[in-house]
């Protein structure tokens, strides 16, 4: 149960490090992770209000690990799906992104990966990178959910990670829907 923990919460991570280690790649640029809560209403609010999203009744904000905020069923540790949120400089190259960027990275970092989706869009007016795909690390396969989006001020992170035979798809799609830009 702890391999699996320690290998869920690692993927959530390096997904966010990802996002800002691939807009480092281009240029010297200083990276401040910040991160955000939820309230009683179950609504996740980033520190700066920036931006809003419902999360599941059932789901409670968990531990905060390198500016990452990871949002976990009641059930947590026994069910190891979460939702980590990060929030880091804007990034001028957002734009730039294609699928092959992010394969190569992803490609060095886990053992296996598989991408289902990549595709380009807006949520809530502001452009966003919408990406599923599956991983294995340390001998666990995940479906991860990540969505990237290019604020005014800042570039969010919101990643979904599904463990063995769970299904995510109902609460990635309430809770995407419910994403708020708020400034």
């Amino acid at each position: 149960m702890k391999k699996t923990l320690r290998a869920v919460l690692a993927a959530a991570i390096v997904f966010a490090l990802a996002i800002a280690f691939v807009s480092c790649t281009e240029g010297e640029k200083t990276v401040e992770f910040k991160s955000g809560k939820v309230s009683g209403s179950n609504v996740y609010t980033d520190d700066d209000g920036e931006f809003k999203f419902a999360i599941p009744d059932d789901w409670k904000e968990g531990e905060v690990m390198e500016g990452v905020v990871n949002i976990v069923p009641d059930s947590y540790p026994e069910d190891s799906n979460n939702i980590a949120v990060t929030k880091a400089a804007k990034d001028e190259l957002f734009d730039t992104y294609t699928q092959e960027t992010f394969e190569q990275l992803y490609s060095s970092l886990f053992n296996e990966v598989n991408f289902v989706k990549f595709e380009k869009n807006k949520i809530d007016g502001v452009p966003a990178i919408e990406m599923v795909y599956t991983i294995n690390m340390q001998g666990i396969s995940m479906k991860q959910y990540a969505y990237s989006l290019d604020m005014p001020d800042s570039t969010i992170s919101i990643t979904f990670t599904e463990v063995s035979d769970s299904d995510l798809s109902d609460v990635v799609e309430d809770c995407m829907n419910s994403f708020e830009v708020l400034k």
